[in-house]
């Protein structure tokens, strides 16, 4: 389970850090606080907490959180790519393509994180169910 915990971290570290890479040219689309580039900055805060805690306490609902983080930020990023998302303080909304800087690394690596935070998941939950 410590290799399992390792991997997903590391998975949700690599997730921030594309983020934390792209998200100062997203800064000018939308209103902040809420602007795209902001949303990048909370969503590198997020994973990088999240692997924070999960090397520290591996814990169920951590593993959910995870798994939860992960299925959002690879939905959102694929639904970017073929349509347009709504972004507040921008008039129309945000489209990329599959060629934008840090999208398929952010795809693979959200993906990678969203396969190894499940098993973490299954194989907490098998641990604890009797």
């Amino acid at each position: 389970m410590k290799l399992l915990r390792v991997l997903t971290a590391a998975a949700l570290i690599g997730v921030a850090v594309v983020h934390l890479r792209i998200a100062q040219d997203y800064v000018g689309l939308g209103t902040r606080p809420v602007s795209l580039g902001d949303q990048f900055y909370a969503q590198s805060a997020a994973g990088i907490g999240l692997a924070v805690l999960l090397l520290a306490r591996p814990h169920r609902l951590l593993w959910l959180a995870a798994a939860l983080f992960s299925v959002a930020s690879l939905g959102a990023l694929v639904w970017s790519r073929y349509e347009c998302l709504p972004v507040p303080g921008f008039d129309g909304c945000f489209q990329e393509t599959w060629q934008a800087d840090g999208a398929k690394p952010a795809a693979a690596l959200e993906a990678a994180a969203l396969a190894l935070s499940a098993l973490g998941l299954a194989l907490s939950w098998r641990r604890t169910s009797p």
